[in-house]
């Protein structure tokens, strides 16, 4: 939660009493991340990802709304 806060300037008591699950889930998706495994010489790890923004994703938007929602 204090990653959210900082990345989009707003208040801890914004993010902890404001903001929904669900918004979370969403702001957090948006931020860059990075995971590192220490044994492959620190190559990033594939990450599975879509995007919100593209019509095309329809189906997987419904699914995590309803699996989240």
């Amino acid at each position: 939660m204090a990653g959210i806060a900082k990345a989009y300037n707003l208040s801890f008591e914004y993010v902890l009493y404001e903001l929904s699950y669900k918004n979370l889930i969403m702001f957090s998706a948006v931020l860059p991340s990075y995971d590192f495994d220490s044994k492959d010489d620190k190559k990033a790890k594939e990450v599975e990802t879509f995007d919100a923004g593209d019509p095309a994703n329809i189906e997987l938007i419904k699914a995590f709304s309803e699996t989240y929602g």
